[in-house]
């Protein structure tokens, strides 16, 4: 075996690996479900909100009308409805790792 095919083959699992550290110490990136949540504002109406999700959330108040939305992540979308209109949100980051995305991303199981 060559000195080039040998500097190759040991370059190519170390390439893989800077790219995995890099893709875990940067920021995760605004998706597009947070960008659609910081659009809600107090008074809109529950069409407003679908509209803008562009489906139906899922109701789980108890005592208080509220709405999620869950993106593939795993973050979430929690919006408090009375009489119809929006009168509180909260957004629940993702506890995704960097191998789950892996994972997701090649939809692996």
């Amino acid at each position: 075996m060559t000195k080039k095919r040998l500097l190759l083959i040991a370059a190519v699992p170390l390439v893989v690996a800077v790219t995995l550290g890099v893709l875990a110490i940067l920021p995760p990136r605004p998706d597009e479900m947070k960008t659609k949540f910081d659009r809600i504002q107090d008074g809109m109406t529950m069409a407003e909100v679908e509209q803008i999700f562009g489906e139906k959330g899922v109701f789980v108040g108890r005592g208080r009308a509220i709405v999620f939305w869950k993106a593939d992540d795993g973050s979430a979308a929690f919006v408090e409805f009375r009489e119809d209109c929006v009168t509180g949100k909260e957004w629940a980051d993702s506890k995704e790792t960097i191998l789950d995305k892996i994972r997701r991303w090649l939809h692996l199981p």
